[in-house]
């Protein structure tokens, strides 16, 4: 800025230090170009202070450093806050002790004793608990380097049954606590205040404690999904704990799939909601309340085609009534109607000529308790340790004996171990069967 700008400066410790005149310009530079609010100042131009969190991102520490040569001084501190702390400490070569403060404004002041060339530490602890997640996590995530891409390309060989049937939708999310205009879903809104973000805990990603948001992704279906007919699902759930972190309503192409809801999973048929040559639009609009905001666990497309042939297990099968009588079950459960009772069981004669032509998959769909998978000859398969979802679809060509009569067993939730195996359940299916895929 030229030494005419510098004339009242001089040389100290080899520090060129400004007077009023060039303290007061730099200060209203740095304002009129809204830079953010130091995390901590002092009244003293040669005390300097510089702001830190510690490690376990609760405690904040600012480091005054006094360049005064032959004067003890008594300076006055500025820490903006989010909240009161629970106290704030003074420390420096003459031991540790609180200090008494005042809030106004959104900061603490507080007059600090600071001894000539010398260092004190100011510590208050600003931050809940968790809170020190949250540091770690973005401290960590600053230090990761991208993760290494093969030139590799494996599309060539994910055909036939090695092709990927899923689509994760948790990258390249936009979001906003602003109130959007009513088009905020649709595919061709713009504008607005939308931060680019991944789906998780937005706080993470900026967004603020407790309050709505609203969040949306746009995206394209895989190429060949419409051509291969079947069925799509979106699910959007976490296999243990919550998923949605606010009560969240989820939309898709406009429509809503779901209100304001926390619950653990949620999975529907979207393959007529779909648009096969895109743009599709899937969104979620987060309640205020919790601190947190966002998502736990996964949400993604799953692209279920065509079975070959199908062979219906309806019918009526064999179980033990409460009172340990034998009896027969009819499958589908008549509708409005419930069946209490153990083990249904009925022997199924497996074709040779499926042997090497087909996989089989058992499908299952009623109430999400008394879907859960099967013992097949004895051997148990069931989906994931969880009970969401009214869909149970597994295979089970290892475990059946072609050319054979197998014995199929039904698990609800509950009788899949042997502890309570035997034990009457309530049963509710709608459809059973065999689905064949070539």
């Amino acid at each position: 800025m030229g030494s005419a700008f510098w004339r009242d400066t001089q040389d100290r410790n080899g520090i060129w230090w400004p007077k009023d005149l060039e303290v007061n310009f730099i200060k209203s530079l740095l304002d009129g170009m809204n830079f953010e609010k130091p995390l901590c100042s002092s009244s003293d131009p040669l005390v300097w202070a510089q702001p830190y969190r510690t490690n376990n991102g609760l405690d904040r520490v600012s480091m005054l450093i006094s360049w005064h040569e032959d004067k003890d001084v008594t300076v006055d501190v500025t820490l903006p806050i989010q909240s009161k702390p629970q106290q704030l400490v003074s420390i420096s070569l003459h031991g540790a002790k609180p200090l008494d403060y005042t809030v106004k404004d959104g900061a603490i002041h507080a007059k600090v004793q600071v001894p000539a060339k010398e260092v004190v530490l100011l510590m208050m602890r600003d931050a809940q608990p968790d809170n020190a997640l949250a540091h770690w996590w973005n401290y960590q995530t600053k230090m990761w380097k991208p993760a290494l891409v093969s030139d590799e390309d494996f599309g060539v060989y994910a055909q036939g049954k090695w092709e990927d049937p899923t689509m994760d939708l948790i990258k390249d999310w936009q979001f906003t606590q602003q109130q959007p205009g009513e088009s905020w879903l649709q595919t061709t809104s713009k504008g607005g205040s939308w931060k680019q973000a991944d789906m998780g805990i937005l706080n993470f990603s900026g967004a603020e404690d407790g309050k709505a948001l609203w969040a949306r992704k746009q995206f394209d279906m895989p190429k060949g999904w419409s051509n291969r007919g079947g069925t799509i699902t979106l699910v959007s759930g976490a296999w243990a704990g919550p998923h949605y972190h606010n009560k969240a309503s989820l939309y898709l192409n406009g429509q809503m799939l779901h209100g304001p809801t926390d619950n653990s999973y949620n999975s529907f048929d979207v393959t007529q909601l779909l648009r096969p040559n895109g743009p599709n639009l899937l969104a979620m609009k987060f309640e205020d309340g919790e601190k947190y905001i966002g998502i736990s666990g996964q949400v993604y497309l799953y692209q279920r085609a065509p079975a070959t042939s199908t062979v219906s297990l309806a019918g009526n099968w064999q179980y033990t009534d409460p009172k340990g009588d034998q009896a027969t079950m009819p499958i589908p459960t008549p509708t409005g109607k419930r069946i209490k009772g153990s083990q249904p069981t009925m022997k199924i004669d497996i074709p040779k000529s499926w042997q090497g032509k087909y996989r089989v998959r058992l499908y299952m769909h009623g109430k999400n308790t008394s879907v859960q998978g099967a013992y097949v000859n004895d051997r148990l398969v069931r989906r994931h340790h969880h009970r969401f979802g009214e869909i149970v679809d597994i295979d089970i060509t290892d475990e059946l004996k072609f050319g054979q009569v197998n014995i199929v067993e039904l698990a609800c939730a509950g009788a899949e171990r042997s502890g309570t195996r035997y034990k009457p359940h309530d049963w509710q299916i709608y459809e059973l069967r065999l689905d064949l895929f070539e």
